[in-house]
């Protein structure tokens, strides 16, 4: 019988049921847990159902359209769904232990987030320079959101659960604003170069969303909610710096567009 070291469960990382580390897992001193194997079943059938029937479909199409083995705004694509999903994971258990009612959290959390993702798709188009400025804003926005939000919620925690439900609104809605302006550019990016490519960075972002969020959970479980909100802040970091990409492709399709036509 292996020996493993247990610590008590905290409020980043509540799993009172997780024993067994996963080090240990990985090193040979413990079985692989119940819970680990069906997490691990369904990222392998996640993974399978998305790629099989969303992304290999459709990435004939664009890689001649591009001309590229990978084609641009994949990174890009891919990043922000995994940011995204880690970001309402992360937003969803804060608000839980600041409301103290799990349903109540689930619906102001996701109405919230959701509205404001919405708020920014809508000014989306006004943004110049493309999804590089709102990758930025995310990812500083939800590093602010890291720092602040235990200061506010532990200020405000003894008040009334009105008060508290509107400052949990107001949170999460400005943390959806920025994320939801990131996706709307790039599809607005690669469709003025190539609209056929719109239908790869939608599927690759539904994808890695859907991955995510089986992703986001074993990282939760290895590192806590502030390791999962730190990956965010570096995959929207990523999805700032893969931007260039995406900038190189869109000048080069202009420079194309703008060659002289041969008369035959």
């Amino acid at each position: 019988m292996s020996s493993v070291e247990e610590t008590p469960a905290t409020d980043d990382r509540p799993f009172f049921f997780d024993t067994v580390p996963l080090s240990a897992v990985l090193s040979g001193r413990a079985d692989l847990p119940y819970g680990y194997g069906i997490l691990f079943s369904a990222l392998v059938l996640a993974l399978a159902l998305g790629i099989g029937l969303a992304v290999l479909p459709i990435y004939a199409q664009a890689r001649r359209a591009s001309g590229r083995a990978v084609p641009p705004g994949t990174v890009t694509s891919i990043a922000i769904g995994l940011g995204f999903i880690a970001t309402e994971l992360v937003l969803l258990q804060r608000l839980t232990l600041y409301l103290g009612q799990p349903s109540l959290a689930l619906a102001v959390g996701i109405a919230a987030l959701l509205g404001g993702a919405a708020c920014g798709s809508a000014v989306s188009s006004r943004i110049r320079g493309g999804p590089r400025l709102p990758a930025l804003l995310s990812a500083v926005g939800l590093l602010l959101t890291l720092a602040l939000l235990p200061i506010v919620t532990d200020a405000t925690l003894a008040g009334p659960l009105l008060v508290r439900v509107g400052i949990a609104l107001v949170a999460a809605t400005l943390v959806g604003l920025p994320l939801g302006s990131v996706f709307p550019n790039v599809v607005s990016q690669v469709g003025a170069t190539d609209p056929s490519l719109v239908t790869w960075v939608w599927a690759v972002n539904g994808t890695a969303s859907v991955v995510g969020a089986i992703l986001a959970t074993g990282l939760a479980l290895a590192v806590g909610f502030t390791g999962l909100g730190t990956a965010a802040v570096i995959c929207y970091g990523l999805a700032a710096l893969s931007t260039a990409d995406l900038k190189r492709f869109r000048l080069r399709g202009d420079a194309i567009a703008e060659l002289p036509t041969l008369a035959p």
